[in-house]
């Protein structure tokens, strides 16, 4: 099994571009995606494929370096539902002092 970054993911016209590896051969729910934006984006995938094309954007990197992206894309996720949470308890709190101003 091989561990890989894949860079420039995304191509100009929005398709993910996937340097000529076999995506049948990605470990299933191994890929982790960050910046979804089209000039930065990049991901992480474990795959069992053995001959890998050569393109400076794909490099071969450690399960450690692996490991701690997984990390910080768990971290984000984290705080991003906590955020949603704190924004949805504010909404319910407006909520209940408008009912309560309207004497509803």
């Amino acid at each position: 099994m091989n561990i890989l970054k894949i860079q420039k993911l995304i191509k100009f016209n929005g398709e993910y571009d996937y340097k000529g590896l076999n995506i049948d051969l990605f470990v299933a729910g191994s890929q982790i995606y960050f910046d979804k934006n089209i000039d930065n984006a990049y991901c992480y995938v474990k795959t069992m494929e053995d001959n890998i094309s050569k393109y400076e954007d794909i490099t071969e990197v450690s399960e450690e370096e692996y490991n701690k992206a997984k990390q910080n894309k768990d971290d984000e996720r984290k705080q991003q539902e906590q955020q949603k949470q704190s924004v949805e308890g504010r909404l319910s709190a407006i909520e209940i002092g408008l009912a309560n101003t309207l004497g509803m």
